[in-house]
């Protein structure tokens, strides 16, 4: 004869061998342990579909097992670190061609010998001089930090909390940004003053 009861925690009805009855069972519907009534509790009115698995083959329910795992994130929360690691590097790949063309810049201007001299001669001899290493760095620069920007944007509206990776890039895609757009409205106010 068979042991039906429902689950304490989730209600599901469960069906079980006699020779169970007070031992400590897990649920097969939600996986919780509970312990075997002596005598059956639930009379279905259809039968029993599932049952839980023999008694050798159960897990042994020790105060471990009662320990919360630590819970993965969800795949749109790994997603979305992803990204934001992708924006950091991006932005960081920016930096560096920014580095690339200021240092290009600084050798440009010893060579021409307007190091010491007045900025705006400096500036007017950079605007007039082409170097191809300079322009693909700020080409390079540019485009990295968009899409830096546009990754840490997608990151942080996917994600729901400690996403530090997507909004560090976010806020030196804005400082850069903002840096270089003022630096571009300075070099055109300076030639055309000039």
């Amino acid at each position: 004869m068979a042991i039906q009861y429902r689950c304490e925690s989730c209600a599901e009805p469960i069906e079980v061998d006699d020779e169970l009855a007070g031992q400590t069972a897990r649920c097969p519907y939600c996986g919780s342990a509970g312990t075997i009534p002596a005598h059956s509790t639930y009379a279905p009115g259809a039968a029993v579909v599932a049952r839980p698995a023999r008694w050798e083959e159960r897990e042994e329910v020790t105060s471990e097992t009662f320990q919360r795992t630590p819970s993965v994130p969800p795949a749109t929360q790994r997603r979305a670190r992803t990204l934001g690691t992708y924006a950091l590097v991006t932005t960081l790949l920016g930096l560096l061609c920014l580095g690339v063309a200021m240092v290009r810049s600084l050798m440009l201007l010893a060579r021409l010998g307007l190091l010491e001299g007045e900025p705006a001669e400096a500036q007017k001899a950079l605007a007039e001089t082409f170097d191809p290493v300079i322009v693909v760095a700020q080409f390079a620069m540019a485009l990295l930090l968009l899409a830096g920007f546009v990754l840490s944007i997608v990151s942080l509206a996917q994600s729901r909390r400690g996403n530090w990776t997507a909004l560090t890039a976010l806020l030196l895609c804005l400082g850069l940004g903002t840096c270089l757009v003022l630096a571009v409205l300075v070099t055109l106010a300076g030639l055309g003053t000039g």
